[in-house]
């Protein structure tokens, strides 16, 4: 079942953007939607402080209670991974929109051509991906873990200690080639970086970025070296920001 929550203070825009996902429905009919609509932002955030957690999120960009860039601010936070649109009549806020990492941004009056497009884009990216798996050798044999499991891998005396998102952890056996070089093949997939020399995490097991640390979603601080603090903030933005711009 996909999730939607449309928030637009203006009741008219709001059918407009209510009618357009509906339509859309429509034509999608293998596909579960389930749809929330409100014209006040602060139930939005109400929401979030609940625990409720929407996969796509459609936003007007000016309103009253609280403006769309903050709000969206404010989900991306606690939802990391949902796709987030904004339908608004002000192109000049379409930089803001980028720094909340939005996935489109499309004027009013929204065209069906170009929301079609932007929800079938958000859709495709919401897809569960053919689970990858990484092969590794530990004291007691040969280990096959599933990387979307895999939150962090950590170097500690040339031995890789592997941190899975059910608390579990693995030890590989000592480790001749160079770390980075060891987990060649786990690099070359897109959702890992090495953001300090002992660690390569799971961007898609961050809960967010500090100033010098990523904070994962089991609580643990990895460190950002300094001579990696911009490439690592860079590729995670890279990640977070796969936006489509209209």
């Amino acid at each position: 079942m996909l999730k939607i929550f449309i928030c637009d203070d203006d009741k008219q825009d709001l059918k407009q953007a209510v009618d357009l996902m509906e339509h859309y429905r429509s034509h999608h009919g293998a596909q579960a939607f389930a749809v929330k609509q409100t014209t006040s932002a602060r139930e939005v955030l109400e929401g979030l402080q609940h625990g409720e957690r929407y996969d796509i999120y459609i936003l007007d960009v000016m309103m009253e209670e609280q403006d769309g860039i903050t709000l969206g601010r404010t989900i991306r936070e606690c939802n990391p991974r949902c796709e987030i649109l904004y339908l608004t009549s002000s192109p000049e806020f379409a930089l803001g929109a980028f720094g909340v990492y939005a996935n489109g941004y499309l004027l009013k009056p929204t065209k069906e051509a170009d929301f079609f497009a932007c929800m079938d884009r958000m859709l495709s990216r919401l897809q569960p991906r053919k689970e990858r798996i990484y092969t590794f050798k530990s004291r007691d044999g040969i280990v096959n873990i599933e990387l979307s499991r895999l939150v962090r891998v950590e170097n500690i005396s040339r031995v890789m200690h592997f941190y899975m998102d059910n608390g579990s952890e693995y030890e590989s056996v000592y480790i001749r080639k160079p770390f980075e070089e060891q987990l060649e093949l786990l690099m070359k997939d897109g959702r890992f970086i090495q953001p300090h020399k002992s660690f390569i995490i799971n961007m898609e097991q961050v809960e967010r970025i500090m100033a010098h640390d990523f904070m994962m979603m089991d609580g643990t601080v990895v460190p950002i070296s300094r001579n990696n603090l911009v490439l690592a903030k860079k590729q995670y933005l890279d990640y977070l920001s796969k936006a489509d711009w209209n």
